[in-house]
């Protein structure tokens, strides 16, 4: 547990009655956060669209970060990497290390789906306690120039300096947080075995909490102390909506035979066969089977839960999976049907 001049500092997820008590405090020091803002982002954290953590010493509220795993920024959004954004810590409480904690804990969230975290920050001199933040933790600039009323600026545009100007950084998470995520995942399945009767409605609950999309039992990637090591098999357990951005981008294993086992809701799949688009709805008993090659997806639902196990074999072979960009059928994405049905929900 961490510590603010002795007193201990508490990161946890945001409810619905923080919401008031959160604007009061930015009211008290001259900032303009309503309401309405925060209890849109409880909304967005009930459907999986965003994560919202707060900070809390001796129980007063003192800041907040929130992650939006499809970002609005382009680059991002067809990268599939999530976004930190709006990180705020009230004036009172800054430089105690409660902003470090609150980015510590949202890059520990991203590095359970995704091996880059993104952020985007201000230009003018009212963010540059964050800009340094932001490059004391490794974070590096994308490339690409502002970005201001949704394009890239060129020379010679003329602006207004304002609070649209934008510079993205991105984030290559560390072995240490890859390891931190792996000793978040056995405590997800100890606490499980904990319970009476070790109810899988219990880890599926734990993986929702937490943001754990999909979290193996078995194979070649051992994510957790309560499972097995094998080149031949895998198997996990996915949960949406928390897993559909990632399961929603098009992919295809090039040596292994991947089962779904649909055991809560309903999830949508897209297959390519024959070179067409092929749609299966997967309720509960509901069984589909991908031969090793056949590229496919999870349409993505916001609002759609759903539980499945999954079942991979021959992972001695190629285990990882083969997107858009790497295909050996269709080296010019546009062409490809699969990938013309995603990219339309990416506009």
């Amino acid at each position: 547990m961490r510590f603010v001049n002795a007193i201990p500092l508490l990161i946890r997820e945001l409810l619905e009655t923080d919401c008031p008590t959160m604007s009061a405090a930015f009211a008290a020091q001259g900032w303009n956060k309503p309401t309405q803002q925060f209890e849109q982002y409880f909304r967005e954290s009930q459907t999986g669209e965003r994560v919202v953590l707060v900070a809390e010493v001796a129980g007063e509220f003192a800041g907040y970060v929130t992650i939006v795993w499809d970002s609005g920024y382009p680059p991002f959004r067809a990268g599939n990497i999530p976004e930190v954004v709006d990180f705020n810590v009230l004036i009172k409480y800054q430089r105690q290390g409660i902003g470090s904690a609150l980015m510590d804990e949202a890059e520990r969230r991203i590095g359970q789906r995704s091996e880059v975290a993104g952020i985007g920050v201000g230009l003018f001199h009212d963010y540059g306690n964050a800009q340094i933040l932001y490059a004391q933790r490794g974070y590096i600039p994308d490339g690409r120039g502002i970005f201001s009323q949704g394009q890239w600026l060129k020379y010679g545009d003329q602006i207004s300096v304002d609070d649209s100007l934008t510079l993205y950084l991105t984030k290559k998470l560390t072995q240490t947080q890859a390891s931190d995520a792996y000793a978040h995942q056995t405590e997800i399945i100890r606490q499980t075995f904990s319970q009476f009767g070790h109810s899988l409605d219990h880890l599926l609950e734990q993986m929702r909490k937490s943001g754990q999309s999909a979290l193996y039992l078995a194979g070649a990637r051992l994510d957790h102390d309560y499972g097995f090591v094998s080149g031949d098999v895998g198997m996990l357990l996915s949960v949406l909506p928390e897993d559909a951005r990632k399961a929603a981008v098009p992919g295809y294993h090039p040596g292994s035979a991947e089962t779904y086992f649909p055991f809560q809701g309903t999830l949508v799949m897209e297959f390519l066969e024959a070179g067409q688009v092929q749609e299966k709805q997967l309720t509960p008993y509901v069984v589909h089977t991908l031969p090793p090659g056949q590229c496919h997806r999870v349409r993505f639902n916001a609002h759609q839960q759903a539980a499945s196990l999954i079942v991979k074999t021959n992972l001695h072979h190629k285990p990882g999976v083969v997107r858009c960009h790497d295909c050996e059928y269709y080296p010019d994405s546009m062409n490809c049907p699969l990938f013309h049905r995603w990219n339309l929900e990416q506009i």
